[in-house]
Order: structure tokens, then sequence, then C-alpha cells
């Protein structure tokens, strides 16, 4: 089994979305390892100081994350004083994170297309493609379906415990504990419209 395939699979046995949870994996691999290990290396330093720095996402993620605050450090007093010396123009913006995910993303989407078939047959019960990734999925109309079908069963699973989440906060209905599932149904939902994962993970992308 290939690495990607196994990747596939499992993220599909998580609840939310599966390219979103890769997309954070990787995102969060990327930066701690250039904030560990790239710091001085003069290509990346050249790429981030063409490039016009991170995007507003990445900077919070950093922000957030703080891998090395050393390295947070040296990288954008490097950046700070490019700011300062240069006469370029500086609304231009291309995130490495952006641009590296880009290539993985178009990736992993002709993966969960070869691979259907068995990522199909292992898909968890609370799994599902969010609206965004829903949207750019192959255009196998056969295959389409099935995702969203598949995807659909998931939500319908989430809504059930959202449902019963709410029920649960009337004051007036019997006091019951809340399930680990209804308990992260509220956010498995904002996962979904958001096209982003937003429960963070520790475990790091192979």
């Amino acid at each position: 089994m290939n690495t990607l395939l196994f990747n596939l699979k499992d993220a599909t046995q998580e609840s939310g979305c599966p390219v979103c949870s890769l997309q954070q994996k990787f995102e969060n691999q990327y930066l701690e390892t250039l904030f560990y290990e790239y710091v001085n290396d003069r290509e990346i330093r050249d790429k981030l100081r063409n490039g016009g720095c991170f995007c507003p996402q990445h900077i919070r993620m950093i922000f957030e994350k703080r891998s090395s605050v050393l390295g947070i450090s040296i990288l954008f007093a490097d950046l700070l004083n490019h700011y300062f010396t240069s006469k370029s123009d500086r609304q231009k913006n291309r995130c490495p994170v952006c641009e590296g995910w880009k290539e993985k993303e178009a990736f992993i989407r002709q993966g969960l297309h070869k691979h259907w078939r068995k990522m199909k047959s292992s898909w968890g019960e609370r799994a599902f493609l969010c609206e965004k990734h829903l949207r750019n999925i192959p255009q196998d109309e056969t295959i389409r379906q099935e995702m969203e079908e598949i995807s659909e069963k998931s939500l319908k699973n989430i809504s059930q415990d959202l449902s019963s989440l709410i029920r649960k906060f009337d004051y007036q209905a019997p006091k019951k504990s809340i399930s680990k599932e209804e308990g992260t149904s509220w956010q498995e939902v904002l996962e979904f419209f958001a096209g982003s994962r937003l429960r963070k993970k520790s475990k790091s992308y192979p």
C-alpha cells in the first residue's frame, strides 16, 4: 500500500473532511520543519522575500503554533529588514505554505479518484467531504454522486447528534450526560461549511 493511499484511508476513518484533515497535517509539518530546520536556508529566505512573506491565515497559524520562537524571530527579522530596504511591490503575496498545499491537494484529489473503491469501503460514519472539496472532486459523474451520497449519510449522523445536543441544553429536559459524538457535532458542522479543519490535531503528517 503506497503512502498516499494509507494516508487517505486513515483520514477517511476520522470524523470530518479527510482532505481538510490532510491539509492541517501538511501545514503543521511544513511550519514545524521550516522554523526548526530551514530558517537560515538562503533559498527559503529568497523565496519568502520575493513572494512577499506568508498569507494572513498562515501567519495566524505561526502565531498560534509557535513551533520555535527563535526560528520565527530569525526569519521574520530578515523579512522585516527586507521590508525596510526593498522598493519592490509590497502587495504581492505568494505564501509558500499555500503554494505547497496547492500541489499536494491536486495529488490527493487524483489519489482519491484513483483509489475511490478502496476509500469507499473504509469510509467512517462521521467522515464527509466538506462543501469546498465536494465542489473540487473529480468530474467522473458516478464517483461524484457516490461521494456526495456517502458524505450526506455521515452528515445526517452528525445532524442527529447536533439535534440531541440542542435538546440536552433545554433546562426543562431531564439532565443527561453529553456524549463525545454530541459534543463534537457542532464543530464538525462548522468544518463542513468552513472548508477547513478547525479542531486541533497533534498527529504529524507522514
